[in-house]
């Protein structure tokens, strides 16, 4: 089996056989279950090199290479890793497959296929210490579909809540729609932050926006465009907006508890706000201590 032959829409989930891969067997399982997608379990081995990415038009390494664990038995991992995932999935279509590439390469081609690419935060790589993984990292920078890189994520049922990060631009709402649709398939509310630079604001020591301030007034208006319809598309989900001070990975880390899941969105290649965005979503999937789902402004719907 090759990437290519992902089933369309499945849900993906990268297992190496870490513990930060097994929470996101779990979750990618408990996703899979309640949007009645396949399951694909993908076990990519390989010692990592530079990579090209067409879009950027250079040869890049966006983290060190990890090197290939000896010892490790390929067909187990993703054995154990269907045990745990049908302690969720029961019955539902469950795909197991391994590939003899570079993880990020692999991840990333079959991304195109798949309507989530779950990830563990750090995998049993020689660089597994880093505060964020080295293949987490990559593939959440170049994936074609949404990317969901699990953190505190130890029980099933612990999702309490979606925080979505807007920057009240058209684009923005693609990161909303797929929040409003995770939050109505798992049943939790949604917080739609925008933050915004206000020096005198922040030296004050405040973090909302003041009731009087006309700036902020306009921007909640904004950003309440952006879930136009959303509330009738999705009448189950309860929404709230806040506008918040200071710099998008803080307030967003700040305001996300371990039982929510952060959604934010990434620019694509060639865009005017590429290397903005690119920045912010990748701060937020390090300072963040809950799951985070980066969404491509690009991405089409599955």
């Amino acid at each position: 089996m090759t990437p290519q032959d992902i089933p369309p829409g499945a849900v993906l989930v990268a297992v190496d056989g870490s513990d930060h891969a097994a929470r996101a067997v779990t979750w990618g399982a408990r996703h899979a279950h309640l949007s009645h997608r396949a399951l694909v379990l993908m076990h990519a081995t390989g010692i990592g090199e530079p990579l090209e990415f067409p879009p950027l038009g250079v040869s890049v390494t966006d983290y060190p290479p990890t090197a290939e664990d000896p010892d490790r038995d390929d067909g187990l991992v993703l054995e154990v890793a269907e045990e745990r995932a049908r302690t969720v999935l029961a019955d539902g279509a469950i795909v197991r497959f391994s590939v003899r590439d570079d993880p990020r390469r692999a991840l990333v081609t079959a991304s195109a296929r798949a309507e989530l690419l779950v990830l563990g935060s750090r995998g049993r790589g020689v660089f597994g210490s880093l505060v964020l993984g080295s293949v987490s990292a990559a593939v959440a920078r170049h994936a074609d579909c949404p990317v969901a890189v699990v953190r505190g994520y130890d029980e099933v049922d612990s999702l309490t809540r979606v925080v979505v990060g807007v920057d009240a631009t058209a684009e923005s709402r693609r990161a909303v729609e797929h929040a409003y649709r995770f939050a109505s398939l798992h049943r939790v509310p949604i917080l739609v932050v925008h933050c915004y630079w206000d020096v005198v604001g922040i030296l004050a020591g405040g973090s909302g926006a003041p009731a009087d301030d006309p700036g902020a007034t306009q921007l909640e208006v904004e950003v309440r465009e952006l879930i136009v319809g959303l509330g009738e598309d999705y009448p189950d989900v309860q929404a709230r907006v806040v506008l918040r001070h200071g710099l998008v990975d803080t307030v967003l880390a700040e305001n996300a508890l371990l039982g929510d899941v952060i959604v934010v969105g990434r620019h694509e290649a060639g865009s005017a706000a590429q290397f903005l965005a690119r920045s912010v979503s990748t701060a937020v999937l390090e300072r963040a201590r809950s799951t985070v789902i980066v969404v491509p402004f690009g991405t089409k719907g599955h």
